[in-house]
């Protein structure tokens, strides 16, 4: 038990029903059960049964926040680690907490169950209640203005949006036209997409009716998540919530005293998305198209010609990119540059504007455009223009400033490609999206983003949350804690704190619990000598005949029921082509266009159905029983020789780039596809690594010592019998 006022503890007395008063407190402050008590007491409504990794990480967690210090903690399957840090995030923290997932799955898993079961036991104790919210991006909302011209199954997006039960999302707008409209749902859904040209850039803001009426989707979770004291979000949202903090002082989803990522090894490519920059041809030709037509009324933008011709030349000379990835396109660069300032400068005449927008008579046109790129200033035009007629004909000083601030934001964006940060190395590369060239620019490492986050001390004033009154830093938490199943590299956690930037915070606090499920007794390893190692050129058809030979007898002698997974497509369908005539078993491909959703479910209701998948497959995936009790890698999953940041990290690296980039990258990467083959503590199975080079190289050994199994084979007649041995065990 701990007070809550001085944090005095004492212990918890199973026996007592009564609210107990401090001893120590001349205010007498109420003593309420620990983190750890509510899971190794039942009786307090949350521990099923007792584990003590749990209630060891829980601790460690608990004194991290306490101590406003940094964790770092690796916490294998079915240990509970989603329990063992909210406990202490909502009982400990002195502010409002921000918990970061990779996956959709779980954050919905932390809203829907785990939130509201710790907010019923903390209430059934006497505690203070809580809220919380989800914070998804911008695209998982529908934007309702997008859609206000379309009459295409308006009964259907009305009942939607009027029902008031629907959280607006996609999924949900999935589930209620499966339950209200089966024979439209897919139809519907097409109407009602999410415009992809409906980004934030043009987005209308506060001022859009559906924003203070209460129905616009963004909005309204917006304001939830600004209202809760614990907030759940991902890290590619996490990522722009740590630049704007940075650069704007104005963090996205506000102010937070503790911050815990889970999945954390997820976290440098949700961080290296956030503080990467992108510029299509398309960004500066669509925002041209629009103000020809909502601003100069179907007239040709003559001033915009020669920043659209410097666009194209820039894209011309850059449709392909060297054979590491990287692109340099510095003075094609500086041409853009000098037309978009020469474009903006006339796009700041007052005249110009009135020319275009009218005469505003309340409105100086001067002060407004010489600070267009003021949040305050542009909602004010909107507002004022607004008051005058509806919304949705204010077109034209919506679009100017969307272009105003979108041409800002281009040179911005052409300053990082030429000139990257101080003290921070970027890479930039030719990327696409959707289907059309895109130059972007990336920080090649994210630790000292993250780095400069955490150790960022400009103070705002005292501020009262829902939760008490602290004071708080302007951009980073007091606490934060790493968490994930897979973060050391050979049994060390050092890797991982280099990368994000807290291996040299004094306060950072490590630990490792191992996996819930007892792998010696549950699990075999197989690792083949027999297969030669991989290689590209002439022996490239020996080394893949032998490989195919080899799943195929693992997965004979299994009777299916096994995932296959691979590092490149082009070997997954040479492999598929060469055992797919002789096994009589049901073998499923993944295609470009499937989603890993679709052919899981295929899986799932196919009879010892063998899966070959690629990176999708690595990882997030949970198939329980039996059903899986055989994973092949193929190939140890290091990373590629083309990716332009990957190349730019390992110069960073200089000599040491083998064993500081590529390994590690690969080890965490090997445990994820790994950590397919057991999810229960009744499961059993074998994994199998088909790459001989943990065996003779070096680096096997780090390996090995990775991957948590204590029993081995190197002989496919060793492993072979116990793969006919499960196969038996349920009846084949």
């Amino acid at each position: 038990m701990r007070c809550q006022v001085c944090t005095a503890e004492y212990p918890y007395d199973v026996s007592s029903d009564e609210d107990f008063l401090c001893l120590f407190c001349d205010g007498g402050g109420k003593v309420f059960p620990t983190p750890v008590e509510f899971l190794s007491e039942k009786s307090l409504g949350l521990a099923r049964e007792v584990r003590q990794t749990q209630l060891d990480l829980t601790k460690l967690i608990d004194d991290t926040i306490r101590d406003a210090g940094v964790g770092v903690f690796e916490a294998g399957t079915g240990v509970g680690k989603s329990f063992a840090y909210l406990l202490p995030s909502i009982l400990t923290a002195k502010g409002r907490v921000l918990v970061s997932t990779a996956k959709k799955a779980l954050q919905e898993q932390l809203i829907e169950k785990d939130l509201p079961l710790i907010r019923q036991a903390i209430l059934d104790q006497g505690g203070s209640d809580f809220t919380f919210a989800i914070a998804y991006g911008k695209s998982n909302y529908i934007c309702r203005r997008k859609l206000r011209a379309s009459t295409h199954d308006k009964p259907v997006w009305d009942a939607f949006f009027d029902s008031p039960k629907t959280e607006w999302t996609w999924d949900s707008l999935t589930e209620y036209t499966k339950k209200g409209t089966q024979a439209r749902s897919k139809k519907a859904l097409n109407v009602l997409r999410y415009d992809s040209n409906a980004t934030a850039e043009n987005c209308v803001g506060s001022v859009c009716s559906y924003a203070s009426d209460g129905t616009c989707t963004y909005w309204n979770a917006k304001r939830a998540v600004a209202a809760a004291q614990v907030v759940v979000t991902n890290h590619w949202l996490f990522g722009y919530h740590i630049r704007m903090g940075l650069e704007k002082e104005k963090p996205l989803l506000g102010f937070f005293d503790t911050v815990i990522v889970d999945e954390a090894h997820k976290l440098d490519d949700g961080l290296r998305a956030a503080f990467s920059d992108g510029i299509t041809e398309e960004r500066v030709a669509g925002i041209v198209r629009d103000f020809e037509e909502h601003v100069l009324k179907g007239k040709e933008w003559v001033s915009a010609k020669p920043v659209l011709d410097a666009n194209a030349s820039m894209f011309a000379g850059v449709s392909s990119a060297s054979p590491d990835g990287r692109v340099d396109v510095t003075s094609r660069v500086l041409n853009v540059k000098r037309e978009l300032q020469s474009l903006l400068t006339k796009m700041q005449d007052g005249n110009f504007a009135r020319a275009h927008l009218g005469v505003y008579p309340s409105l100086e046109f001067g002060a407004y455009l010489a600070t267009l790129g003021v949040a305050q200033e542009a909602e004010k035009v909107l507002l004022m223009t607004a008051a005058a007629q509806e919304l949705s004909t204010a077109n034209a000083p919506r679009t100017y400033r969307a272009a105003y601030l979108v041409l800002s934001e281009t040179v911005d964006i052409l300053n990082k490609i030429t000139a990257p940060a101080s003290g921070e190395s970027a890479v930039t590369y030719l990327g696409e999206m959707r289907g059309r060239p895109n130059i972007i620019t990336a920080p090649v490492e994210t630790g000292p983003i993250m780095q400069r986050w955490l150790t960022r001390d400009s103070a705002k004033p005292t501020t009262t949350s829902p939760l008490g009154t602290y004071m708080h830093a302007a951009v980073s938490p007091r606490s934060i804690s790493f968490l994930s199943a897979t973060l050391a590299v050979g049994g060390s956690l050092d890797v991982f704190a280099r990368r994000a930037g807290v291996a040299y915070n004094p306060k950072l606090t490590t630990g490792q619990f191992g996996s819930a499920f007892d792998l010696a007794r549950q699990a075999t390893l197989y690792v083949s000598g027999s297969i030669p190692i991989p290689t590209r050129g002439e022996s490239t058809d020996t080394y893949r005949a032998a490989l195919a030979d080899e799943v195929y007898e693992l997965i004979t002698a299994n009777s299916g029921n096994a995932f296959v997974l691979f590092t490149a497509r082009d070997e997954m369908l040479d492999v598929y082509s060469r055992i797919s005539s002789r096994s009589g078993l049901p073998i499923l491909v993944q295609n470009p266009g499937q989603s890993a959703a679709d052919l899981l479910a295929q899986y799932r209701k196919t009879n010892d159905a063998v899966l070959f998948g690629l990176k999708s497959f690595w990882e997030g995936i949970d198939v329980a029983g039996d059903k899986l009790s055989l994973v092949i890698i193929t190939k140890l999953p290091f990373p590629g020789r083309t990716d332009a940041v990957v190349n730019a990290r390992r110069e960073n690296a200089g000599d040491a780039w083998f064993g500081t980039v590529d390994v590690p990258d690969m080890i965490f990467d090997l445990r994820q596809g790994l950590g397919r083959l057991i999810r229960t503590v009744t499961d059993t199975g074998v994994a199998a690594i088909l790459d001989s080079r943990v065996l003779t190289k070096p680096y096997g050994k780090t390996v090995l010592r990775s991957t948590g199994f204590t029993r081995a084979h190197t002989k496919l007649s060793q492993v072979v019998p116990v793969l006919e041995a499960q196969a038996r065990a349920r009846g084949k």
